[in-house]
């Protein structure tokens, strides 16, 4: 056969394949046939041709159709499951659309039919295949983490704070972790691809969970930093409210506001944690009450001196909070109790004593059923622990650099 009549062939399938692209017959499990070739009554040489120009058609296929399946995976609805607060849409798309992509792979690539083209045989065809197999996963995690840094945002119509978002997202990747996950494992290895290609695939899968739990940290680290920040930074203006001096005060006739504000802010993180997220009570407030007394820590090192009134005010404040937040308190968090206590001159508590009990009774009975929140023994955890996560907190936070050790070393999937 001339030249010119092997482009001429060359080229009428790539059109009709572009045809079929754009009028988007080619959908997820759906290939197109050859039987308009075969009409044209082409010579056995010629079909020949057109039989290994088929077989990069569907490697193109395949390509196509798993990029579709990372672009798409979870853009659509978005805003709708947002609403409606389904705490397993994104798990559950996620599971169905890389399940799907695993059977493309077994159903219309593995189980070649004779003369068909041995594309799993190339070494470079696989290694393509697996990472756009982990773009499914990196498309899930980019999206979760865009609205995590507020690169994306909600809409009007969707009445939900940064810090509820934060924590629908995390509740999301749990399921995602613990559900969906042992899911697709459970279907890799039930596909029973061969081993040189399942080592692959494996590959991704290790890959992929460990960045869900890369972000899951990243996303609780970005809740406490959104539930309790606005609460510590108010801490050194409630302090000073009033022109209060330290060294020069009247007598202490109840528990100071900012004490009382803290606990009201706590109050509301908790009733957000036991709404969307039992299990992480225990460890937030953990880590929240260390950073109340760090901070308050901080203030008062700063005082040159206190007046007798002072002191025992400092004394009720801090030994209210003590009180208050005694099931969430640390050994980290008592250290720092003590080494506030111990800036607080003592030498005039006995003299009053009566006073301090007393203004000490009557914060309890006036903040009591606010107290009892905090007096219940928390729900048990999930072993989370903050202080453990070592990723940064601040703005500066972004999705890992994914990247597969393949053949291909860096993936661009940006």
């Amino acid at each position: 056969m001339k030249r010119s009549q092997k482009a001429q062939i060359r080229l009428y399938l790539e059109q009709v394949l572009k045809k079929m692209i754009n009028n988007s017959i080619i959908f997820y499990g759906q290939f197109f046939n050859f039987m308009d070739i075969f009409i044209l009554k082409l010579t056995l040489s010629i079909l020949d041709i057109t039989s290994k120009l088929g077989g990069n058609f569907v490697a193109r296929y395949i390509e196509i159709a798993l990029k579709k399946m990372g672009k798409k995976i979870f853009f659509s609805k978005m805003f709708n499951d947002v609403c409606l607060c389904k705490k397993i849409s994104f798990p559950s798309r996620f599971e169905t659309k890389f399940c799907k992509a695993l059977t493309l792979c077994r159903e219309y690539v593995l189980e070649e039919k004779p003369g068909e083209k041995k594309l799993f045989s190339d070494p470079k065809f696989s290694d393509k295949i697996a990472k756009l197999l982990f773009g499914i996963a990196h498309a899930f995690l980019k999206r979760i983490n865009r609205f995590m840094t507020k690169e994306d945002h909600l809409p009007k119509f969707v009445q939900m704070s940064q810090s509820k978002l934060l924590l629908y997202l995390y509740n999301n990747l749990n399921v995602c972790r613990k559900k969906s996950l042992p899911s697709v494992w459970k279907m890799l290895q039930e596909l029973k691809f061969p081993s040189d290609l399942f080592k692959l695939f494996e590959q991704v899968f290790r890959e992929s969970r460990k960045n869900v739990k890369d972000l899951q940290d990243n996303l609780l680290k970005e809740y406490v930093k959104e539930a309790i920040n606005p609460i510590v930074e108010t801490i050194e203006k409630n302090l000073y409210a009033g022109k209060f001096d330290f060294r020069d005060c009247s007598k202490p006739l109840t528990v100071r506001n900012y004490v009382k504000q803290i606990i009201m802010g706590l109050l509301n993180v908790h009733s957000e944690l036991f709404l969307l997220n039992k299990t992480l009570i225990q460890s937030v407030f953990n880590h929240a009450i260390k950073v109340v007394y760090a901070k308050i820590l901080s203030l008062l090192v700063d005082v040159p001196n206190f007046c007798i009134n002072a002191a025992v005010q400092t004394y009720i404040d801090v030994f209210c909070l003590k009180e208050t937040f005694k099931l969430y308190t640390s050994d980290e968090s008592k250290e720092v109790v003590v080494k506030i206590l111990k800036l607080v001159p003592t030498n005039s508590f006995e003299s009053h004593k009566r006073l301090m009990t007393r203004l000490i009774s009557d914060f309890e009975k006036g903040m009591q059923p606010y107290l009892a929140v905090f007096h219940t023994e928390p729900p048990l955890t999930d072993g989370v622990q903050i202080e453990k996560i070592r990723l940064p907190l601040g703005p500066s936070i972004r999705c890992p650099s994914y990247e597969l050790k393949i053949s291909i070393k860096k993936l661009n999937l940006n």
